[in-house]
């Protein structure tokens, strides 16, 4: 999920009791000592085209476009729109300027098949065009081995493109999650946490055994992907074909969130040795926060769950950091933690 500025008379979202309201600002004044804030409605969002409650719970977290238009969540419900007759979550979205609900989660055109599997965590674009989610499915694509793929559906052409393909663009290895998007001229930027080992082509390898984050752009005008990056590295790259401790992370990434400019990934491990490759092999018992800056001549990985100070090698070890929301240029990154920041 990305972290937006909320301007006047914008609007956000909250759950509640399996339906995803939406709460309308009126405005907010810039004194932040002055709490007045009127409150116009709450509408909800999990309804059909036709104004009818779901008749199922909605799962996980939603996804807003920058304008508060379009939202993008998961639900169980088979009567939000006509042609969901699954018993399977589903990801919809909700148009609220035309007052319509459309089925995400299935096969290419406007009347493909729906997903014959679990849909989550659904993502959407700043235009609202583009929506990234995670499925077990076996019939959006042609692989049938049941597996957690991320898809990207084009709401303008009613196109569903398998995101996680390997370096041979065939069916990735194993399980992804938590994608995470942005739009660039011509393109999609898509972030996402991946367990396979076989995405990255060579001279770089992906030998560490566990989950690390990557990203890899959707070309729009052709419909094609270019190669897979890593992104749980290290500051710098690795140019040879042995990857080992020097750049690769040791243990677990996950989470990814991708600024708007695309030039930033936040993202949660539990591996020391992206903070200080003194450390390997020593591993966090609970996850921190990193930021890649992933478009430099050297990519550069820094912590980001810190005390106040800039990072010290040695004496100030990244906090507890969780569900990290980046800013739209990357300059700020939100977080949970159980640690005392300040």
């Amino acid at each position: 999920m990305q972290l937006l500025a909320i301007p006047m008379n914008s609007k956000t979202f909250f759950q509640s009791a399996g339906a995803i309201l939406f709460l309308c600002f009126l405005g907010c004044r810039e004194n932040i000592n002055d709490d007045s804030i009127t409150f116009t409605t709450t509408v909800t969002l999990s309804v059909s085209s036709e104004g009818i409650l779901g008749d199922n719970s909605v799962e996980g977290l939603a996804s807003l476009s920058s304008t508060g238009r379009f939202t993008a969540f998961t639900s169980q419900a088979d009567n939000l729109v006509a042609e969901n007759f699954s018993s399977y979550t589903q990801i919809f979205v909700r148009d609220t300027l035309l007052g319509t609900t459309e089925l995400i989660s299935k096969a290419t055109s406007a009347n493909g098949s729906i997903s014959n599997r679990n849909c989550t965590s659904p993502n959407i674009s700043t235009d609202g065009r583009w929506v990234a989610f995670v499925s077990e499915a076996t019939n959006l694509s042609e692989y049938t081995t049941e597996r957690k793929r991320i898809y990207l559906r084009d709401r303008l052409l009613n196109n569903t493109h398998m995101i996680t393909r390997n370096k041979n663009s065939a069916d990735a290895n194993d399980n992804s999650e938590a994608p995470s998007l942005c739009t660039l001229p011509g393109k999609v930027r898509i972030a996402f946490a991946s367990d396979a080992s076989d995405l990255l082509s060579f001279p770089v390898f992906d030998n560490n055994s566990t989950k690390d984050i990557f990203y890899r752009d959707f070309i729009i005008s052709s419909e094609t992907l270019n190669g897979t990056e890593i992104v749980s590295r290290i500051t710098g790259t690795s140019t040879g074909p042995n990857d080992d401790w020097q750049t690769s992370s040791t243990s677990t990434s996950e989470n990814p969130a991708i600024s708007n400019d695309g030039n930033y990934i936040a993202f949660e491990s539990t591996s020391k040795n992206l903070a200080d490759t003194t450390l390997f092999p020593n591993l966090y018992t609970t996850s921190r926060i990193f930021r890649r800056e992933i478009t430099a001549v050297s990519p550069k990985t820094v912590p980001i769950s810190l005390q106040d100070g800039a990072f010290v090698s040695g004496s100030n070890d990244p906090l507890e950091g969780l569900n990290p929301c980046i800013s739209a240029d990357g300059m700020i990154i939100a977080f949970q933690s159980a640690d005392e920041m300040g």
